[in-house]
């Protein structure tokens, strides 16, 4: 049935539109979402006049939440393989952006962009439950003299990233194509080498020269070398 839908994009948004109206029905009449295609069970909106959210056909959204406080901002989420649970998209401040490329998984947590900066995720990346990713601090620093120190930064990933469980990722963070970030770890600056492992608080580079894949069975015990 999932190949049929794909190759048939008129059957796919028909059957997507009767599954959201049973599921999601404040999505379809919603026009501050641009759905097309896309699979939505338990979405929650609230999106404010002048923005509005992107999702990719094929994209199953199961159990999130979009909170969008201002205007002129703008939430994309690729399609094909997305599947994402139990996530909040959240933008404050007017012209704040969170693109999410195709092929995108996560299992839980929430990804926030304020001050007009942006969060920009590639293709196939695999997010696992838990996971903070934020470009601002949401409350002022000061220093002594009563100015501002902790203005907001975009956040970038690469494609084919790994996030592990319990992850933060904080303002300014670039993440390179190919990497992994390992459980509980904070990323808070540059990540320089793509194909590597980083892990720690904050993350530090552990290994090089990696790669990871979604399927375990794609690698069977037998082959493992000694």
């Amino acid at each position: 049935m999932k190949e049929f839908l794909k190759g048939h994009p008129f059957f796919l948004d028909l059957f997507a539109l009767a599954f959201n109206l049973m599921h999601s029905p404040s999505a379809v009449f919603c026009r501050k979402i641009h759905c097309r295609g896309a699979f939505l069970k338990k979405v929650k909106l609230d999106i404010a006049r002048g923005s509005v959210v992107e999702i990719g056909r094929m994209a199953r959204l199961t159990r999130c939440t979009f909170s969008i406080n201002a205007p002129d901002c703008k939430v994309v989420i690729g399609g094909n393989h997305t599947k994402i649970a139990n996530a909040v998209f959240c933008c404050q401040d007017s012209s704040s952006r969170i693109v999410v490329g195709d092929d995108f998984t996560m299992e839980g947590g929430e990804i926030a962009s304020i001050e007009g900066k942006e969060v920009i995720i590639g293709r196939d990346c695999m997010f696992s439950f838990d996971v903070d990713v934020r470009n601002g601090d949401s409350h002022v620093i000061l220093d002594g003299e009563g100015r501002r120190i902790n203005y907001s930064e975009d956040i970038s990933f690469g494609d084919h990233v790994w996030l592990a469980a319990h992850t933060r990722v904080l303002k300014g963070s670039i993440i390179p194509s190919n990497c992994i970030i390992g459980n509980s770890a904070v990323v808070s600056g540059i990540l320089e080498k793509e194909n590597s492992l980083y892990a720690g608080i904050p993350a530090k580079l552990i290994k090089e020269n990696v790669g990871w894949d979604r399927f375990r069975n794609n690698y069977p015990e037998n082959e493992q070398t000694v």
